[in-house]
């Protein structure tokens, strides 16, 4: 993909040169780390459409670098190591990683590679309208109806709902909420994203006090529990 921005993170500086004169060359947009923290940092900023992670980092290793950036980000990452014995691809995977490649680099094929899995992450089907017996959601004309009745929400709580909704069935972590609702700046709002998850659950639920919607994991993050019907 033409202009996909590339965070490509390896300690070895002529690696990284290899890799980036090539990968310019293919039309990428590279923005390069040589360890894990700030990598890590990088990736909250710039927002990459994929990441190439090297396992043997200075500070942290690929794998916790991944695990970190899985908190905020859902972008392809591919693991490019020396280490490929069976038990490292699979805590290559375990980490979050979409794929996992040998050096030495065959770059051509990392390229394909690459394309292939920005191509998978961009048809993940998104989810616009919600509807079971109780409950409808249209996220395109920001329409919310409950049990008939039409539900006035803020444009935060809208935004909440949407990004619930979104990931319908599935465990949001804290820090992906915040980040997607509020920003970057109140990645630490914990305490006021519970609060909104209070309004919400007084304006959707029958009962509040146990949501069969907006379920809590506990430590984790929230989830939006589809009901009777499937998403459509």
């Amino acid at each position: 993909m033409t202009g996909a921005r590339v965070l490509l993170v390896d300690d070895d500086p002529a690696q990284i040169q290899v890799l980036k004169m090539f990968l310019v060359q293919q039309g990428y947009e590279i923005y390069t780390s040589l360890d894990g923290t700030e990598a890590v940092n990088l990736a909250t900023q710039i927002h990459p459409d994929i990441i190439l992670l090297d396992v043997c980092l200075p500070d942290m290793d690929g794998y916790a670098a991944c695990q970190k950036m899985r908190e905020f980000t859902s972008a392809p990452v591919i693991f490019i190591s020396v280490k490929c014995g069976e038990p490292d691809v699979i805590q290559g995977f375990k980490s979050g990683a979409d794929d996992y490649v040998s050096k030495p680099i065959r770059l051509h094929e990392l390229s394909q590679r690459m394309e292939s899995r920005m191509r998978n992450a961009s048809q993940l089907p998104s989810i616009n309208i919600y509807r079971d017996k109780s409950l409808f959601v249209d996220l395109r004309r920001k329409l919310v109806m409950r049990n008939g009745n039409l539900v006035h929400l803020t444009p935060l709580e809208f935004k909440l709902l949407v990004c619930l909704v979104h990931h319908a069935g599935e465990v949001v972590s804290h820090k992906v909420i915040l980040k997607e609702v509020w920003g970057h700046c109140y990645l630490d709002g914990v305490t006021n994203l519970s609060l909104y998850i209070h309004y919400l659950r007084e304006k959707l639920e029958d009962d509040p006090e146990h949501p069969v919607y907006i379920r809590s994991e506990w430590g984790s993050g929230y989830w939006f529990s589809v009901q009777n019907e499937e998403p459509i």
